[in-house]
């Protein structure tokens, strides 16, 4: 079972820091640490713990708007924000506010997910058609891939068009 979360593992890990807007070798932290973490303080041994696309894309949102433009810059926001939601969260832990989560109706937890799907998706065009994307919205993400589609990359796009075949 190891080998296989390995190997899954080192892709993911890699993408997951490409969408948080860091440099790969952090998706590699931020998958060991809180493991780590959850060993010495955790209470099951069935829960994983790690980062998701949509913790990804939150970060890098928030980095963006804190204006951040430095690989160092990033990095530090991404900690500054990493340490605040740890706070946050065990105040809430703290203050038993985990059962509101109890009141969130399931349609609004698939809408979240359908919508960070398509956010995720919408800001990752540029690397499938090799050229920079305004990333803002999914509207101007999808206006300017019109724009630039006979600019596109041949082979990034692909690449991209064996792998949704493949999935």
């Amino acid at each position: 079972a190891g080998i296989v979360v390995g190997i899954m593992l080192v892709p993911q890990a890699i993408a997951y820091a490409l969408v948080a807007s860091l440099p790969p070798q952090y998706g590699f932290y931020s998958c060991i640490v809180p493991s780590l973490v959850y060993m010495l303080f955790g209470t099951s041994r069935h829960v994983h713990l790690g980062v998701n696309a949509p913790i990804s894309l939150m970060v890098a949102v928030t980095v963006k708007e804190l204006g951040a433009k430095t690989d160092g810059e990033r990095i530090s926001a991404a900690l500054a924000i990493t340490a605040i939601t740890s706070a946050m969260y065990l105040a809430m832990m703290a203050l038993r506010l985990d059962l509101i989560a109890t009141f969130v109706p399931d349609p609004v937890v698939s809408g979240f997910c359908t919508a960070m799907a398509l956010q995720i998706m919408s800001s990752n065009l540029k690397y499938v058609v090799g050229v920079n994307l305004n990333t803002d919205s999914v509207a101007a993400t999808a206006r300017d891939l019109l724009r630039h589609a006979p600019r596109a990359n041949p082979a990034a796009v692909a690449v991209f068009a064996a792998g949704c075949a493949l999935i």
